[in-house]
């Protein structure tokens, strides 16, 4: 059976503890790529992010916030 990499893709609002749980266990699971979208958070998300970047984790932020589901769309 051919490996096929898997990617993780991750809207995130104000959730730093959140992603701090889940990054780990994505890195440990074997994502090629994990990636957060983030829509404009206030909290610490991107110091979170910023702490797995050498496991091939990338923070993607929006210019403005726009919203869950708009940001969900952003995701391709």
């Amino acid at each position: 059976m051919e490996n096929i990499p898997v990617f993780a893709v991750i809207p995130n609002y104000n959730m730093c503890k959140q992603l701090e749980r889940l990054l780990p266990t994505l890195i440990k699971r074997g994502y090629r790529h994990i990636y957060v979208f983030d829509d404009c958070s206030s909290d610490a998300s991107r110091e979170v992010v910023k702490e797995f970047t050498k496991f091939g984790v990338s923070f993607v932020a929006n210019d403005h916030n726009i919203g869950a589901g708009a940001t969900r769309n952003n995701i391709y």
